[in-house]
């Protein structure tokens, strides 16, 4: 007999924390602080990024809280080229500013941006298998 599968049919059931999960990617400070690469070398106004960390938080927080999943998604380049590919250097020599260093693995600018730290007792950078 084949196993029970659940049908979630209304809105309400299918929005349950346990149901929900809330992506948040790139908040990294190459892409978001005012030391990153983005802002100092491609000359970007992070401003923005920097503007909806609070709101980031309270999201986060408050879904963890309810019992929902947080899932911290991070741009990795690794060091020394070997993430590097014909077509990815390619595109970043098409883009408004032309960096390959972007969010190295392990670097200050592959952190996520201040206030945006995972929960305690989980070092910045770790990993959560999926």
């Amino acid at each position: 007999m084949p196993p029970q599968i659940p049908v979630l049919r209304t809105l309400e059931e299918k929005v349950r924390p346990e149901h929900t999960a809330l992506l948040v990617i790139d908040m990294q400070n190459d892409f978001c602080a005012r030391d990153g690469i983005s802002a100092r070398e491609g000359g970007r106004d992070v401003s923005a990024a920097l503007a909806i960390v609070p709101a980031i938080r309270r999201l986060a927080d408050g879904l963890r809280a309810a019992g929902g999943l947080v899932v911290w998604v991070k741009f990795t380049t690794i060091p020394g080229g070997l993430s590097h590919s014909g077509p990815w250097i390619d595109a970043r020599s098409r883009a408004t500013f032309g960096v390959l260093d972007v969010c190295i693995d392990g670097t200050w600018g592959h952190d996520l941006v201040d206030g945006l730290d995972p929960p305690a007792g989980r070092p910045r950078g770790a990993q959560t298998p999926l």
